[in-house]
C-alpha cells in the first residue's frame, strides 16, 4: 500500500502588515501587495475570493488577485492606496481563499494623515 499526501494551497501575503506612516492630507501613498501560493506538495491552485478593505482611507486601486486562481508557486499583485484623513487611520485588508489553514487572511493597515 502506498500513501500519497497532497497538501492544500498555502497563502502567503507580503507584506503581512503595513504602516504607511505619515502622509500629507494633499497626497496619497500606494503600496503593492503580493499574494503567493506556497504549496509544497501537490498541484492545488489557490482560489482567492474578493479582497476587501474595511476603511475608505485604504482603497484597492489595482487588483489582479480578487476572484482568481493562483497556480502552485505562482503569485498575483494588488495595490492599496492610502488616502489620508487627519489623524491615525487603521484598516483590515481581508483576503478570502481556499487555504485550509487560513480561509480568511487579514492584513492590518495603518497610516497617519498630517497637515
Amino acid at each position: 500500500v502506498t500513501a500519497t499526501f497532497v497538501s492544500g494551497p498555502t497563502i502567503k501575503v507580503a507584506p503581512a502588515q503595513k504602516n504607511y506612516r505619515k502622509v500629507k492630507l494633499t497626497k496619497t501613498k500606494t503600496i503593492t501587495f503580493t499574494i503567493k501560493n506556497r504549496i509544497s506538495k501537490g498541484k492545488k491552485d489557490l482560489l482567492v475570493g474578493t479582497v476587501t478593505s474595511d476603511s475608505a482611507a485604504f482603497v484597492i486601486v489595482d487588483d489582479f488577485c480578487s476572484n482568481t486562481s493562483v497556480s502552485p508557486k505562482g503569485s498575483c499583485k494588488l495595490k492599496i492606496q492610502f488616502v489620508p484623513l487627519l489623524g491615525l487611520q487603521t484598516a483590515t485588508l481581508a483576503i478570502p481563499s481556499n487555504d485550509p489553514d487560513a480561509a480568511n487572511t487579514e492584513i492590518p493597515l495603518t497610516g497617519e494623515g498630517v497637515p
